[in-house]
């Protein structure tokens, strides 16, 4: 071999090495203009940050990523039932539209098996017998769901029915559901459900079979014969699909102990049955490119505001600061996931960063110092990032009332009975009144005597003249 080639050869495998420790650029992997869905977003489940969005604060159809919300208010309600899920309903009349789970009218079957069957073979019919059996029909399920939606935050979502077959004022925004997506993934039991990619439920009165059922979310499962778009991260959560709404799909995938929540409404469907897969491909890239962009970073590092002022009440007289305390954020054990965008921001200027701080109802000395007397919730943009304590700075005692010393006066005690004192009283009384009875009488009969004296001395006086 030539000294020429040998060199190529080594220079060859410096530039091969070199190249392999060069940082890699995905970005230039993911051209978010060919993101075919028209309203998407994708937040950090944790925090709440949004990461990317495009058109996500637009109203527009869910399809059935509707059944998110109807499977976490079931979810809810049975749980707090003695059988929870568990529980049997007994189905009555059901739509015959859209994708079926296949249940009959007169079916009695445990509501377990009629959410797997509501959020992996998605439905409709599931989605109503679960209507019928909690409110009593789809009208009035429909306001426990406007219920629920204004609780987490939804504000610009109106819900008529609990499937999301097709109705014009059926509406939301792929924020408000990633608000839902990020509320239903923290209830165990629901995130269970959405990770699971096939499922089989008991035989009923009406399926001596029972039921199969797989995923329609193909980041899960793919079936056979199926294009592969599994994605190894994928824990979640929901397809939807209406002529009106395009193709939908609401998902969320962890790696490396970073949650993300993506959502996308609205991509066109057309006769080219290969465009399907667009929602699953593109959420893949938002979901590689959203874990290359979270960092966790410790509260602490941050230039948040950290102290705050309160004033306690029943705070004693000698107070140095008059019961005006300081309290401090705990920041220790608190840390932020989110993109190294959003980290660099709130660096560069801190006054991204809003707060609301909660004190307990009343605050009233004594406080020690370290006591926790509240809480702290830190926000950017309108999204709170997270929450942590807020604990005394010092202690502040009460206010401390010394009793003074006054002299004691003695009181005797009646020896007697007040029972003898009476008595003797009333025996003192009769005495009087018997004295003052004779001393009349005598007078009386002294007085007596004089007037007859006198009377006898008249008439021997008329006698002798």
């Amino acid at each position: 071999m030539s000294k020429r080639a040998l060199r190529s050869i080594v220079l060859a495998l410096l530039l091969a090495v070199f190249v392999s420790v060069l940082p890699v650029r995905v970005d230039a992997e993911y051209n978010f203009d060919e993101i075919t869905g028209e309203y998407v977003i994708l937040i950090e489940a944790e925090s709440g940050a949004v990461l990317y969005e495009k058109n996500a604060r637009e109203s527009f159809y869910p399809a059935s990523t509707t059944k998110i919300l109807t499977c976490i208010i079931a979810i809810e309600h049975y749980s707090a039932q003695p059988e929870g899920l568990d529980t049997k309903i007994t189905v009555g009349s059901v739509t015959d539209r859209g994708t079926l789970m296949g249940l009959h009218n007169g079916e009695h079957i445990a509501i377990r098996d009629v959410l797997y069957g509501l959020m992996l073979k998605s439905g409709n019919d599931a989605a109503e017998a679960i209507a019928d059996a909690i409110a009593g029909g789809k009208s009035e399920f429909a306001v426990l769901m406007n219920e629920k939606a204004a609780e987490i935050g939804m504000t610009d979502s109106h819900f008529v029915n609990p499937n999301g077959l097709h109705k014009e004022e059926h509406v939301t925004t792929a924020y408000d559901m990633a608000l839902l997506a990020r509320y239903a993934m923290q209830n165990e039991t629901f995130r269970k459900i959405v990770g699971t990619r096939e499922y089989e439920a008991d035989p009923t009165n009406k399926k001596s079979g029972g039921y199969e059922m797989v995923n329609t979310n193909r980041l899960l499962n793919t079936p056979d014969g199926s294009r592969d778009v599994r994605y190894e991260y994928a824990t979640g959560i929901k397809t939807g699909n209406t002529k009106q709404a395009g193709y939908c799909l609401v998902a969320s995938a962890e790696k490396n102990g970073v949650e993300l929540i993506s959502v996308i409404l609205g991509d066109p469907e057309t006769s080219d049955k290969s465009l399907t897969y667009n929602r699953f491909i593109h959420t893949k890239w938002l979901f590689e490119w959203g874990f290359e962009q979270c960092v966790t970073v410790n509260a602490d590092s941050l230039p948040l505001t950290k102290s705050f002022s309160v004033t306690v009440g029943n705070a004693s007289f000698d107070d140095p600061a008059n019961g005006v305390l300081e309290v401090v954020a705990d920041l220790s054990s608190a840390s932020l996931t989110t993109s190294s965008d959003i980290i660099n921001k709130i660096k560069e200027t801190p006054s991204l960063v809003t707060y609301e701080t909660n004190y307990e109802a009343a605050l009233i000395a004594p406080v020690a110092q370290g006591q926790t007397v509240g809480t702290v919730t830190y926000y950017y943009e309108g999204e709170a990032l997270f929450t942590c304590n807020l604990t005394a700075a010092r202690a502040v005692d009460e206010i401390r009332v010394v009793p003074t010393e006054s002299p004691s006066i003695e009181i005797e005690k009646p020896e007697k009975n007040i029972m003898e004192y009476i008595l003797v009283w009333i025996l003192i009384a009769a005495g009087i009144l018997i004295i003052l009875l004779l001393i009349y009488l005598l007078f009386f009969r002294k007085a007596h005597s004089r007037r007859s004296a006198k009377r006898s001395s008249y008439y021997i006086y008329q006698r002798r003249r």
